[in-house]
């Protein structure tokens, strides 16, 4: 019997809010966090949350991959130098590594910075200031031709 759809890894405001919508959807989501808080919040609103370190390369091998259709990277990076490690580039190799076939997304803010992030495994790259303004443009439209 396959848990999930969908593991989010990160529970901040985007990995929180994608989480939800996510169900309210239909999708089987368990969410990944390292902050006791995060999943304690998390799951006092009905979503499956466990502890995961998204530093850790033997984190994939913890989780119930089994029928997994998508993982999501929703956590944040920064990148503060030239030989910062990227996780979502780390852990994309990760699961790879750890045989997960099922796609692979990733939030971005840059598109400079992470024209690679396909030759990483990763098969959807989410842009959520993008993503909001169109999402905001067409509820403006809407109130304003109505």
């Amino acid at each position: 019997n396959d848990l999930y759809d969908v593991i989010v890894i990160g529970l901040g405001r985007y990995g929180f809010h994608l989480t939800n919508n996510l169900q309210k959807e239909g999708f089987r989501v368990l969410a990944v966090d390292f902050d006791p808080e995060a999943i304690k919040t998390a799951q006092e609103q009905g979503i499956p949350a466990i502890y995961g370190d998204a530093a850790d390369p033997e984190g994939p091998a913890h989780l119930p991959l089994a029928g997994v259709k998508m993982v999501v990277l929703a956590f944040h990076h920064y990148r503060t130098g030239p030989l910062m490690t990227d996780l979502r580039r780390t852990m994309a190799n990760a699961f790879r590594a750890h045989g997960y076939e099922g796609s692979i997304a990733c939030t971005s803010h840059s598109t400079t910075y992470d024209h690679d992030l396909h030759d990483h495994g990763i098969n959807l790259i989410l842009r959520p200031f993008e993503d909001a303004a169109s999402d905001a443009c067409t509820h403006i439209t809407r109130h304003i031709k109505n």
